[in-house]
C-alpha cells in the first residue's frame, strides 16, 4: 500500500490503464450479449476511476493517507465517490464534494448479481438476469467517470495558477 503514496504518478497510469482496458473488454462482452459479464466489468472499470481521484485528492492534500488507503480497499467507499467534484469557494478553499449517493447498495447489489446466484425477497436471482439496458448504462457511467477522472487533474492544475493559494478540505475526512 506505501507504493501509491511513494508513486502516485506510477499508481495513477496503472489505474487509468486497467480502468480502460475493463471498459474495452465490458464493451466486448456486451457486443457479444454477456451482459452479466458486460456489467461487472464496467462496475469494476467505474471502481478504478475512483482510485485516480482518489490519488489525485490525496497529492491535492484533499484527503489524508488514512481515508486514501480505507477508500481505497473498499469497494462501497470507492462506489461513494462517483459524481464527486472539486470546488473553490470564495475565500479559495478548495473542497472535494461528495454528493449525495444513495445508489450504493443499488451498485454493490448489481455488482453482485453480475456473478452469484442469491435469494432476495424469496426470488432466486442468477447472473444472467441482468440485460443489457443495465450494462449499457453501466459502460456508459463507467466511461463518463473515467474521462471525468483524467480530466479532474488538468482543471486542478488550472485552477491553482489561477489562485495564489488554495486551501484544501474535503468531507471525506469527517
Amino acid at each position: 500500500m506505501k507504493k501509491i503514496i511513494s508513486a502516485p504518478q506510477k499508481v495513477k497510469n496503472a489505474c487509468i490503464l486497467n480502468a480502460k482496458k475493463l471498459l474495452k473488454e465490458s464493451y466486448r462482452m456486451f457486443k457479444r450479449k454477456k451482459w452479466s459479464f458486460a456489467c461487472f466489468l464496467a462496475i469494476t472499470s467505474l471502481e478504478e476511476s475512483q482510485k485516480l481521484k482518489l490519488v489525485y485528492a490525496y497529492q491535492t492534500k484533499s484527503i489524508n493517507e488514512k481515508i486514501l488507503l480505507k477508500y481505497w480497499l473498499d469497494h462501497k467507499s470507492k462506489i461513494k465517490t462517483i459524481n464527486s467534484f472539486f470546488v473553490v469557494d470564495k475565500d479559495s478553499t478548495m473542497e472535494l464534494y461528495l454528493p449525495e449517493n444513495s445508489t450504493v447498495s443499488d451498485i454493490i447489489a448489481d455488482r453482485n448479481n453480475c456473478l452469484y446466484v442469491g435469494v432476495n425477497e424469496g426470488n432466486i436471482t442468477e447472473p444472467k438476469s441482468i440485460g443489457p439496458v443495465k450494462a449499457i448504462q453501466y459502460i456508459n457511467e463507467a466511461n463518463r467517470e473515467l474521462n471525468e477522472a483524467i480530466s479532474d487533474k488538468l482543471l486542478l492544475l488550472a485552477l491553482k495558477k489561477h489562485f495564489k493559494k488554495i486551501r484544501v478540505k474535503s468531507v471525506l475526512n469527517t
